[in-house]
């Protein structure tokens, strides 16, 4: 299985504040058995960074919804990330537009961020 795993339409699947006790790391990031991505939406004074990507200590990513004044973002490997804080800038169960690029298979909308979906892995 290819990580993160994605849908057809490019949204990547996600728990958020998954419980951390089921989750295995792959490059330093957890996913649940199902390989959802395991997130969560608080920064910690204790997180890490891994490839540029915000972590807990736990491995769940950090992500955040790019609210002003969040924009504009900054972007690693073609990713927005909050200027602010450093969180994955994500849009949740938003279906993509048919124009909206691919960060390889991460879909990812010009204002709202990563898509992600609360959807269960098939």
């Amino acid at each position: 299985m290819s990580l993160p795993q994605c849908d057809s339409q490019g949204q990547v699947y996600f728990s958020i504040n998954a419980p951390t006790g089921t989750s295995t790391l792959n490059g330093g990031i957890a996913y649940q058995a199902n390989g959802s991505m395991c997130t969560t939406p608080t920064p910690g004074a204790n997180d890490v960074w891994n490839g540029g990507i915000r972590c807990s200590p736990t491995g769940q990513v950090v992500v955040g919804d790019g609210i002003p004044p969040a924009r504009p973002y900054v972007y690693n490997g073609g990713l927005p990330f909050d200027k602010r804080d450093g969180s994955l800038i994500r849009q949740v169960d938003v279906v993509p537009a048919a124009s909206d690029p691919y960060v390889g298979e991460i879909r990812v909308g010009p204002l709202g961020g990563v898509y992600f979906t609360t959807a269960a892995p098939p």
